[in-house]
């Protein structure tokens, strides 16, 4: 993968995982001053860095998780991000805190994180009229007829 760092607070080192065998690029906020969220609302952060991301594979975007338990999700709650997409990466951060409080998030904090894996071919699809029987079949919501 291919990464273009569009704000030169952000370095290289600040990119690279923390620790071997890491599976997420720690994305950081690319702000100059500190962004308050109340309870329930929205913002859209810039990352600070463009990617180029290789052709059959896709970046998922999700929350740190020690981000997300203090309530910062997603807005959309999974960002997907396409190989062909070459524009700055935005985080659409939403506060679902419980408390009161509102959330701050500081300049260069690691707020989400990218995890690039492969996708289906979808240009492979094929369809029927029906579909082969497994020993789950068709009921959905976790339904798979334990007790």
């Amino acid at each position: 993968m291919i990464i273009q760092i569009i704000n030169k607070a952000i370095t290289q080192e600040m990119l690279r995982p923390q620790h071997h065998g890491d599976a997420g690029l720690d994305l950081r906020a690319s702000i100059a001053e500190p962004i308050t969220i109340a309870r329930g609302l929205s913002h859209k952060i810039p990352s600070g860095i463009r990617t180029a991301i290789p052709e059959g594979w896709v970046g998922l975007m999700t929350p740190r998780s020690g981000k997300g338990s203090k309530g910062l999700h997603l807005g959309n709650v999974l960002g997907v991000i396409d190989a062909t997409f070459r524009g700055e990466i935005l985080m659409n951060v939403k506060n679902n805190s419980n408390n009161v409080s509102p959330l701050v998030i500081n300049p260069l904090d690691r707020i989400m994180q990218l995890v690039v894996v492969p996708h289906y071919d979808y240009n492979q699809m094929l369809f029927v009229n029906d579909l082969d029987e497994t020993s789950r079949g068709d009921s959905g919501f976790g339904d798979s007829g334990d007790a």
